[in-house]
């Protein structure tokens, strides 16, 4: 009697586990088709915020965004101090910009929405433009003189992308959660620290004293670079640096390759080159997984590590 039922118990509850396993595919389909219809159907949120400013007597930079891409860019109407922003928001944004002192800050937040229905905008958007976006329009554009020099300039993006052509400053400090930038005629006499946590970063014509570059998934590609003691780090993504690389430089990619055209002959350095899986190859020659070098009197320096990638080191003819 007993057995039976402990039989009858446990048919009792693996009917029971079935139903409610049912039932929560049931309510996951459910919700999941209502998303689709919502997203194939959503209407519009109202009319996007714009508005511009003009500042003046502009010291340092201070930019936080939720979301929008952010462009900088020179104008050579604006005097030397000026900066022009204007911006282009989805409805229900909410914008702060103002002088604190010298700084200005500006700062964007993203509308406050449902879970459901910001699901409901992200699948529209990959259905109708293979983008994880959901406010893919959302831009911050801002105006600089190029006479202008700012003692600091501060930028963090929570989702979009960063371009930024011909801004001259002492310090520089870049963040972005989700997106790529995309860096020109970059002046930063001071130092440089950019981090992107998902996305490639890509510049042309940087001038640095000291810089800290990394990206967690995404490459790195940078051309035209001047830059006397750089580390760069990519968790995820490849390197390739071309450019004058002076003092004590440090590289590190865990899953990919890593490519230096420095101007500078190899003879110049120090050399403390590894990959772990791969090769190391200087100035053509093939050096197997690990390559050292170290001069009398050593100028300059270069230590890299690959784990799962190759090193490829050309150096160039000038003194």
């Amino acid at each position: 009697m007993k057995r039976a039922t402990k039989i009858l118990c446990i048919l009792a509850a693996c009917l029971l586990g079935s139903g409610l396993l049912l039932l929560c595919a049931g309510l996951f389909a459910g919700g999941f088709h209502s998303l689709w219809a919502g997203a194939l159907n959503l209407s519009p949120q109202g009319d996007d915020i714009q508005d511009s400013f003009l500042f003046e007597q502009v010291d340092a930079l201070s930019i936080q965004c939720e979301i929008g891409d952010l462009s900088i860019q020179t104008d050579p109407g604006l005097p030397a101090g000026a900066v022009y922003v204007e911006y282009d928001l989805p409805a229900g944004s909410r914008v702060s910009a103002q002088m604190e002192e010298n700084t200005l800050a500006f700062h964007s937040k993203a509308p406050r929405r449902s879970l459901p229905g910001l699901f409901q905008r992200l699948l529209r958007n990959l259905l109708a433009q293979d983008s994880l976006n959901a406010y893919p329009t959302a831009c911050i554009q801002i105006s600089v003189s190029p006479q202008g020099v700012f003692s600091t300039a501060q930028l963090q993006l929570d989702v979009g992308d960063l371009t930024m052509d011909g801004l001259r400053c002492q310090n520089l400090d870049i963040h972005t959660a989700v997106g790529a930038a995309q860096l020109s005629n970059l002046h930063a006499a001071a130092s440089a620290v950019v981090q992107l946590d998902t996305g490639s970063l890509r510049g042309d014509a940087l001038r640095l004293q000291t810089a800290r570059l990394s990206c967690d998934v995404g490459s790195m590609d940078l051309r035209d670079l001047r830059c006397y003691g750089l580390e760069a780090v990519a968790n995820v993504g490849n390197i390739h640096i071309q450019g004058r690389l002076a003092g004590d430089n440090r590289f590190q990619c865990d899953l990919g390759s890593l490519t230096l055209e420095t101007t500078l002959p190899c003879s110049d350095y120090d050399l403390d080159l590894q990959a772990d899986m791969g090769q190391v190859t200087v100035d053509g020659a093939a050096c197997g997984h690990n390559f050292r070098q170290q001069r009398a009197t050593p100028a300059h320096a270069i230590q890299a590590v690959c784990d799962l990638g190759s090193i490829d080191l050309s150096g160039g003819g000038e003194g």
